[in-house]
C-alpha cells in the first residue's frame, strides 16, 4: 500500500486526513472492501458505499444516477462485485 509504505510520521496534515476518514461500512463485514482500498490507494467515499449498499440490498430492478467522477466504474462496480460474488460463481 502506497499510503502505508510512503507514510511520513512528520507529515501531520496527511496523518490528520487519514484519521478523519469516516467509514459508513464495516471493514469487519466487508474485508474485501478494505483490501480494495489498500490495493487501489483510495478511500471508499460514503456516497459510493451508500450506492453499493442500495444495489446489494435492493433485489428489484431500479435506476441510480451519479455524476461523472463519482467512482461508478473505478470504485462502485468492483466493490459491488466483491460483495455479491460467492464460492460458486464469479461476477464479471
Amino acid at each position: 500500500c502506497d499510503r502505508c509504505i510512503k507514510y511520513n510520521p512528520f507529515d501531520t496534515q496527511r496523518l490528520l486526513q487519514e484519521l478523519q476518514v469516516i467509514r459508513t461500512w464495516s471493514p469487519f463485514h466487508f474485508p474485501a472492501w478494505l483490501l480494495f482500498e489498500i490495493e487501489q490507494n483510495l478511500t471508499i467515499r460514503p456516497i459510493q458505499a451508500k450506492v453499493a449498499f442500495n444495489m446489494i440490498e435492493n433485489k428489484s430492478n431500479h435506476v441510480l444516477q451519479l455524476n461523472m467522477g463519482e467512482g461508478k466504474t473505478s470504485v462502485i462496480v468492483p466493490i459491488l462485485c466483491s460483495a455479491i460474488t460467492s464460492q460458486k460463481c464469479a461476477i464479471r
